[in-house]
């Protein structure tokens, strides 16, 4: 098998491992993307009228999280849109409550949602409010200067350390 090719399944295998992330004795599901109905799916934001669903994709052997676009995960990568095929959505669940909180440089909320990992660094499900008032998906991580929201808007890829909210997973108890 050529090198490539059996990094890229390994990488695979590894992100298929990682659907089912615990937090606070709760399982987060991330299921295949033509496995679930659009009502089932976490929404993040809001774009031209449309709820946006929060989805995570492999690229170069790194896990990214993203939104959904005509079927697609885009996810920021290097300055740049990148558009998957393959791809994983957040689903809504009756034993998880998902809330956002406005990130501050004090450090990541109890129950922060991984949405991937670039190089050993997490990566978090983080969204922006636009000045039209909508909610933009992006992913968020430490930088040296603090947590930093990196996200998509109208095509280009922006970076912000102000005004960004994190996604937070909590168990419902019943």
């Amino acid at each position: 098998m050529h090198r490539n090719n059996w990094f890229l399944k390994i990488g695979w295998l590894a992100f298929c491992l990682m659907t089912l992330v615990t937090i606070a004795g709760a399982q987060i599901q991330w299921v295949a993307s033509g496995e679930v109905k659009d009502n089932d799916t976490f929404k993040t934001g809001m774009e031209n009228g449309k709820a946006i669903p929060v989805c995570k994709c492999m690229h170069l052997g790194n896990t990214y999280p993203g939104k959904v676009i005509s079927n697609q995960c885009i996810i920021s990568w290097d300055g740049i849109e990148v558009k998957k095929s393959r791809f994983e959505v957040l689903l809504k669940t009756t034993k998880m409550e998902f809330t956002w909180v406005e990130l501050r440089n004090s450090g990541l909320p109890a129950g922060a949602v991984t949405g991937g990992r670039e190089n050993e660094k997490f990566l978090y499900v983080g969204r922006v409010k636009g000045e039209n008032g909508n909610f933009y998906p992006g992913k968020i991580f430490k930088s040296a200067t603090g947590y930093v929201c990196e996200y998509i808007l109208d095509g280009k890829v922006k970076l912000t350390q102000d005004n960004f909210e994190i996604l937070v997973a909590n168990h419902v108890r019943r």
